[in-house]
């Protein structure tokens, strides 16, 4: 499969992860987490000025060309329910061609932050239990820097998905979803902790 329909595969996966209406339920507790970051494992940092949020990707996970993110957006735009309270704006997608590992960083909307607290969690919850009834779902929350992070990790016999919410002081809400071949997982889990020790939102 091509880069490009790659790429457009994962902004659809994004899209079934992300929309649906649910209950509300609280937010877990947040626990300052200081990540082992190896930085021959990562790439070049990446910042993005419309969301005010820098990271590496992992080593070998590069950026897909400006045409390929242009259709991508343009597709999910599309595709999004005007209705949906939570809305999504990818800005920009990492891939590992060799191992078919990728990254996603974009922009949420229709949070309500407050002292950095989301309370719009529930829509999450309700979507992947009902998207995934027998995978395996874990939710922790954690601190890096001033980033305050929401993650789910559902896995399955095919894949591991890392959804990672993000907010900072400035109340913006971003999100990184990691995703890798169960197979390549162990070997990968260094990178990705490098990647996420390395979040920062800029002032």
């Amino acid at each position: 499969m091509s880069i490009k329909r790659t790429c457009l595969h994962i902004v659809f996966s994004l899209f079934m992860l992300i929309y649906c209406g649910g209950e509300h339920e609280g937010s877990p507790k947040i626990e300052q987490l200081s990540f082992a970051v190896c930085d021959s494992l990562l790439g070049s940092v990446y910042v993005d000025s419309i969301s005010r949020f820098s990271f590496h990707p992992p080593l070998g996970w590069e950026q897909v060309p400006d045409t390929t993110l242009y259709e991508a957006k343009r597709k999910l735009t599309e595709a999004m329910d005007p209705n949906e309270s939570i809305r999504i704006e990818p800005l920009q997608f990492f891939i590992d061609v060799r191992s078919r590992s990728s990254c996603c960083l974009s922009r949420l909307t229709g949070f309500h932050v407050t002292n950095q607290t989301l309370d719009s969690l529930g829509e999450y919850r309700s979507l992947l239990k009902a998207k995934f009834p027998e995978t395996k779902i874990e939710e922790g929350a954690f601190r890096v820097d001033d980033v305050n992070v929401y993650q789910f990790l559902i896995t399955d016999n095919e894949r591991v998905t890392f959804k990672l919410v993000c907010c900072g002081s400035s109340r913006q809400v971003v999100q990184v979803d990691y995703v890798v071949p169960f197979s390549l997982y162990r070997e990968s889990i260094k990178a990705i902790e490098s990647s996420i020790g390395s979040f920062k939102m800029l002032p």
